[in-house]
């Protein structure tokens, strides 16, 4: 039997791995000087100066950024809980921003991390800066600001690529596992320009 050797071996791992990344879809996070976007979970035309209709969970992204925060609005046309997490691709170590209903039936923003298997948990030291949730026309949204240093330890700098996931549930607003959930990659970007 034929081995490869040692430099072939990692290149060819080298290759494979370039090749899973270019499969990831990249998303560009504008950069704005100021930023007029609102916290109110309302989502006005024009109101972010980029923003995204994920294919696999069906979830509009509206986002931007200034000097130092990101502002983000999520709509999903399904009915249930909603969610993005930045840092990883996957849950574990994931900086999660989450909209749900709680025990007493009111839509809650929380920053959470994630853990392994559908797990997380609330985050001990949020950077949360502010949150709003609801329901709208049938639509699941919530709009957040959080720092661009993130609870977890990452930073969103421009030009290097930060792997983000999202995941939201078809009906049930109350968290429980997801029905639907991706991963991307965001850049941010260096110019700053306006909407």
């Amino acid at each position: 039997m034929k081995t490869c050797s040692l430099p072939f071996a990692v290149s060819l791992l080298l290759f494979a791995a370039a090749a899973l990344a270019a499969s990831e879809p990249s998303h560009r996070l504008p950069r704005v000087v100021k930023t007029t976007s609102v916290v109110d979970g309302k989502v006005a035309p024009g109101e972010y100066a980029g923003g995204f209709s994920d294919e696999k969970t069906g979830i509009q992204v509206s986002w931007e950024a200034d000097g130092e925060n990101l502002h983000v609005a999520l709509q999903s046309a399904l009915r249930g809980w909603v969610a993005i997490g930045f840092g990883t691709g996957g849950m574990r170590g994931a900086c999660m921003v989450i909209a749900f209903v709680d025990k007493q039936g009111r839509w809650i923003v929380e920053e959470q991390r994630g853990k392994a298997l559908y797990r997380h948990s609330k985050e001990e030291s949020p950077k949360l800066g502010a949150g709003v949730a609801g329901q709208i026309d049938g639509k699941t949204v919530m709009e957040f600001s959080l720092p661009l240093i993130l609870s977890n330890g990452k930073t969103i700098t421009a030009s290097e690529p930060m792997p983000f996931i999202l995941a939201c549930h078809k009906s049930k607003t109350k968290l429980s596992k997801h029905s639907k959930a991706t991963s991307a990659s965001l850049v941010l970007e260096t110019k700053t320009n306006s909407k």
